[in-house]
């Protein structure tokens, strides 16, 4: 698979589109040289713009995505995309804080369902700038195994 930074900067922007207070998400979805999709992580009726509904019940990562009114990037992509999946497909995903600040890094990992999605569609891999500041393709296969067996476990954001 073919790495391109323009494409990581690009998911970059778009997650500093998104309004959520909580994290800001972008990704884009590319064939070859030509981005065929971009979508930022959308909140809508989801917080009242001081506290996430999530957080005011008090819900760790792997729990409570239907209690906001919120679509995930990695969801929004997929239901943009509506194409097959290729070896020469790649996903980009960028995470940053909810102040738009710092990268996520290592910590910039789809959620357990949106992990699922795209495994179910297609994608084996899911790219993501790394703490020292190299793209890595990370395994989706390994991210919901890494999912289950901290189930049950608090998340820090």
């Amino acid at each position: 698979m073919l790495i391109r930074p323009e494409l990581m900067e690009e998911a970059e922007r778009v997650a500093l589109l998104s309004p959520c207070i909580r994290r800001k998400y972008g990704v884009v979805i590319s064939t070859g040289p030509e981005t065929t999709l971009a979508a930022n992580y959308r909140v809508s009726k989801c917080c009242n713009g001081d506290i996430c509904i999530r957080d005011r019940f008090r819900n760790s990562h792997a729990e409570g995505i239907e209690k906001g009114a919120e679509i995930h990037a990695e969801q929004a992509a997929l239901i943009l995309w509506r194409r097959p999946v290729f070896d020469f497909t790649a996903i980009y995903l960028a995470g940053f804080d909810k102040n738009g600040e710092k990268l996520l890094g290592q910590a910039c990992r789809p959620c357990h369902l949106c992990a699922m999605m795209l495994r179910f569609a297609g994608f084996s891999e899911i790219i993501i700038r790394q703490t020292d500041n190299s793209l890595e393709p990370v395994s989706i296969a390994q991210i919901i195994e890494d999912h289950e067996e901290n189930w049950g476990e608090p998340y820090t954001i």
